[in-house]
Formats: C-alpha cells, structure tokens, sequence
C-alpha cells in the first residue's frame, strides 16, 4: 500500500512552498516518490526550498523511508537545485505510452 505524504512551509502564517507524494515498498525497503515540489517565486534562491526539503528528508527518514527518488527535466532548473541538495542520477528509464492513440 503506497503512503502519501506531504509538508508545507509558512512564512508569516501563508503558505509559500509544500513538497508532496507518496512512498512506496520496494526490494531493499520503502522508498518516497517526491511528485511535486514547489515554493513561491519570490521566495525562489533564498534557501526555503532547500530548508523545505531537508525538513522533509529528516521526517521521511524518521518514518523508515531509505530514500527519495524524483523525475525534473534533464535541462530544466530545477535538477541544479536537486544536485546541490545531494541527489544524484540513478540508472532508470522512463516509459510512456499513449492511450488515445495520439503520440
């Protein structure tokens, strides 16, 4: 059974960032899928993403998870960010596949 989880960070009582998705049993224990992570663009380059995720991590670890796996564009922004908090390229493929016969 998969786990949500998620977590918000405030800044004067408002929400400016949150980092959601769920866990997941796999061979060597659970393992969390991070889905969205996001705060607010003001807020972009000021370290609240980066305090955001490592609250999370700490958290995740807690509840036993052994690792955090995530997909961002090879070139997009965000996997610098991502880099710099430690993450590293794993050796998976993504596959896709069209449903309504459309590509």
């Amino acid at each position: 059974m998969a786990k949500f989880k998620g977590l918000a960070i405030e800044r004067d009582g408002t929400p400016v960032g949150l980092a959601l998705g769920w866990g997941e049993r796999w061979v060597r224990g659970w393992i969390f899928h991070l889905k969205e992570m996001c705060v607010a663009a003001p807020l972009h380059r000021h370290g609240t993403g980066s305090r955001l995720m490592r609250e999370f991590e700490q958290r995740l670890r807690a509840q036993g998870f052994g690792g955090v796996t995530l997909q961002t564009g090879a070139h997009a922004p965000p996997r610098s960010f991502y880099l710099a908090l430690g993450y590293q390229l794993i050796d998976l493929m993504a596959l896709g596949k069209s449903l309504n016969g459309k590509a």
